[in-house]
């Protein structure tokens, strides 16, 4: 519904883009259900710009596919008025922050370091990093950028994740994966979340440079690493083959 969304988790967020559609549309909107569903959206702000979903503590891929997704479309859609700066501002900032961790999750061949809920969404995860380069919010280069795009979509086309046979994504992460990957909740209709990767690529003009500049290198493809993730207290090792 448009007029309440009780749970105390990104849900909240579902809400959000809903009455700021309405806002942007000129039509009736609610801004105190928006205000109040802020108010929880930031209660789970985390160092470095990380979410925790809820207060349980959740730490997962929601980072990239609602935290990161549906506050950037809110921030296409209202986040230009003056109404909505200081939010805006806090949205930025923590985006900004998580997006400067996000090449190290993947590997040479573009596989990623898959972990937690809602996993048969697969590639949905590059909507967030597409979307925000659009708003000049990407700290990294285009380049890079291009070449962990088509890296990813490929990782999983390559091992079956895309039913060729029946031209549906399947629930599985590979045609060799185990159903056990999908969450209850998980159905024919929820790995179709994946094309919010093209709903970030379509947003991106033809004469943008994104599509001319050469590939550039991602970090495991230049160097040994190890990132910590503080709030959530991961480790990220990156091996440089050569």
């Amino acid at each position: 519904s448009s007029d309440v969304c009780s749970s105390d988790l990104n849900w909240q967020l579902f809400l959000i883009v809903n009455q700021a559609a309405r806002q942007a549309l000129g039509w009736e909107f609610k801004q105190p259900l928006i205000d109040q569903a802020w108010d929880l959206i930031n209660k789970f702000e985390r160092q470095d710009g990380w979410m925790t979903d809820g207060p349980e503590g959740f730490y997962d891929d929601y980072n990239w596919w609602v935290f990161g997704s549906h506050e950037l479309m809110w921030l296409q859609m209202v986040g230009g008025l003056p109404s909505s700066k200081k939010q805006a501002d806090r949205l930025v900032a923590r985006m900004q922050h998580r997006l400067e961790m996000f090449p190290y999750f993947f590997g040479a061949d573009g596989a990623y370091s898959e972990y937690g809920r809602s996993l048969s969404y697969k590639f949905a995860r590059l909507g967030f990093p597409l979307m925000a380069y659009r708003l000049g919010l990407w700290p990294h280069s285009p380049g890079m950028l291009k070449r962990l795009v088509r890296l990813h979509l490929a990782w999983y086309d390559d091992r079956g994740g895309i039913d060729r046979t029946t031209d549906t994504v399947r629930q599985e992460l590979t045609s060799a994966g185990s159903p056990e990957v999908r969450d209850p909740y998980i159905n024919t209709g929820h790995p179709y979340w994946c094309m919010l990767a093209f709903a970030g690529l379509w947003q991106i003009p033809d004469e943008d440079p994104f599509w001319k500049v050469d590939e550039e290198p991602l970090p495991v493809e230049k160097s040994d690493f190890t990132k910590t993730i503080v709030p959530a207290g991961w480790m990220l090792e990156g091996v440089y083959k050569g």
